[in-house]
Protein backbone atom coordinates (compact mmCIF):
# COMPACT_ATOMS: atom_id res chain seq x y z
CA UNK A 1 0.00 0.00 0.00
CA UNK A 2 1.62 3.64 -0.89
CA UNK A 3 0.51 6.81 0.20
CA UNK A 4 0.84 8.62 3.19
CA UNK A 5 2.75 6.58 5.93
CA UNK A 6 0.80 6.46 9.21
CA UNK A 7 2.73 7.55 12.10
CA UNK A 8 1.43 4.36 14.11
CA UNK A 9 2.86 1.94 11.05
CA UNK A 10 6.09 3.73 11.06
CA UNK A 11 6.59 3.19 14.54
CA UNK A 12 5.93 -0.68 13.99
CA UNK A 13 8.15 -0.49 10.89
CA UNK A 14 11.07 1.39 12.92
CA UNK A 15 10.92 -1.64 15.48
CA UNK A 16 11.00 -4.76 12.99
CA UNK A 17 14.46 -3.21 11.95
CA UNK A 18 15.87 -2.66 15.65
CA UNK A 19 14.72 -6.35 15.82
CA UNK A 20 16.42 -7.33 12.87
CA UNK A 21 19.50 -5.52 13.49
CA UNK A 22 19.31 -6.47 17.41
CA UNK A 23 19.19 -10.13 16.23
CA UNK A 24 21.44 -10.42 13.45
CA UNK A 25 18.97 -11.11 11.20
CA UNK A 26 19.76 -9.76 7.10
CA UNK A 27 17.08 -9.16 5.50
CA UNK A 28 17.56 -11.73 3.09
CA UNK A 29 17.69 -14.11 5.47
CA UNK A 30 14.65 -13.02 7.20
CA UNK A 31 12.74 -12.75 3.68
CA UNK A 32 13.54 -16.26 2.61
CA UNK A 33 12.36 -17.36 6.19
CA UNK A 34 8.99 -15.71 5.62
CA UNK A 35 8.99 -16.47 1.36
CA UNK A 36 8.73 -12.92 0.21
CA UNK A 37 11.95 -11.11 -1.48
CA UNK A 38 14.41 -8.69 0.71
CA UNK A 39 12.82 -5.77 -1.45
CA UNK A 40 9.74 -6.62 0.58
CA UNK A 41 11.33 -6.61 3.82
CA UNK A 42 13.18 -2.86 2.97
CA UNK A 43 9.89 -2.00 2.04
CA UNK A 44 8.36 -3.27 5.56
CA UNK A 45 10.99 -1.19 7.31
CA UNK A 46 10.28 1.78 5.59
CA UNK A 47 6.94 1.54 5.79
CA UNK A 48 5.74 1.73 2.65
CA UNK A 49 3.91 -1.19 2.15
CA UNK A 50 1.87 -3.02 5.17
CA UNK A 51 1.87 -6.43 6.66
CA UNK A 52 -0.72 -8.87 7.81
CA UNK A 53 -0.67 -10.05 10.97
CA UNK A 54 0.24 -13.58 10.22
CA UNK A 55 3.60 -12.18 8.32
CA UNK A 56 4.42 -10.53 11.82
CA UNK A 57 4.11 -13.64 13.42
CA UNK A 58 6.28 -15.25 10.86
CA UNK A 59 9.14 -12.65 11.10
CA UNK A 60 9.04 -12.70 15.13
CA UNK A 61 9.54 -16.60 14.35
CA UNK A 62 11.75 -16.68 12.16
CA UNK A 63 13.90 -14.15 14.77
CA UNK A 64 13.54 -16.18 17.44
CA UNK A 65 11.45 -13.30 19.52
CA UNK A 66 7.97 -13.01 20.78
CA UNK A 67 5.90 -11.74 18.49
CA UNK A 68 4.91 -9.07 20.89
CA UNK A 69 8.68 -7.66 20.66
CA UNK A 70 7.81 -6.46 17.17
CA UNK A 71 4.93 -4.51 18.89
CA UNK A 72 6.61 -2.61 21.32
CA UNK A 73 7.85 1.16 20.56
CA UNK A 74 11.32 1.38 19.05
CA UNK A 75 13.98 1.69 21.49
CA UNK A 76 12.21 -0.61 24.11
CA UNK A 77 14.44 -3.64 25.28
CA UNK A 78 14.55 -6.92 23.01
CA UNK A 79 13.86 -10.54 25.10
CA UNK A 80 14.97 -13.16 22.80
CA UNK A 81 13.63 -16.70 23.25
CA UNK A 82 15.16 -19.76 22.68
CA UNK A 83 17.16 -20.32 19.92
CA UNK A 84 17.70 -24.05 18.78
CA UNK A 85 21.50 -24.99 19.02
CA UNK A 86 22.85 -26.48 15.85
CA UNK A 87 23.54 -30.17 16.05
CA UNK A 88 27.16 -31.13 16.59
CA UNK A 89 29.49 -32.73 14.33
CA UNK A 90 29.68 -36.14 14.95
CA UNK A 91 33.61 -37.49 14.81
CA UNK A 92 35.26 -38.18 11.11
CA UNK A 93 34.20 -42.15 10.08
CA UNK A 94 37.51 -44.22 9.47
CA UNK A 95 38.11 -44.61 5.82
CA UNK A 96 36.40 -46.96 4.01
CA UNK A 97 33.34 -47.10 6.30
CA UNK A 98 30.30 -45.58 6.32
CA UNK A 99 29.25 -43.98 9.40
CA UNK A 100 26.85 -46.67 11.01
CA UNK A 101 29.34 -49.42 9.63
CA UNK A 102 31.54 -47.86 11.36
CA UNK A 103 30.15 -48.03 14.58
CA UNK A 104 29.45 -51.46 13.93
CA UNK A 105 32.77 -52.52 13.58
CA UNK A 106 34.63 -50.50 15.90
CA UNK A 107 32.00 -52.04 18.69
CA UNK A 108 32.42 -56.00 17.17
CA UNK A 109 36.82 -55.80 16.69
CA UNK A 110 36.97 -54.91 20.56
CA UNK A 111 36.85 -57.52 23.36
CA UNK A 112 37.42 -57.25 26.82
CA UNK A 113 40.32 -59.47 28.01
CA UNK A 114 38.69 -62.10 29.21
CA UNK A 115 37.41 -62.26 26.14
CA UNK A 116 34.18 -60.46 26.19
CA UNK A 117 32.60 -58.35 23.24
CA UNK A 118 32.03 -54.63 24.27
Amino acid sequence: MKGPVDPKYLTLAQRLREVREHTATSQRALARAIGVTHKTIQRYEKGQIHFTVQRLEAMAQAMHVPEQELRKPPGAPIVRTFRPQRPKHSPPTPPGLTSAVALESLLEDRTFPQGQPV
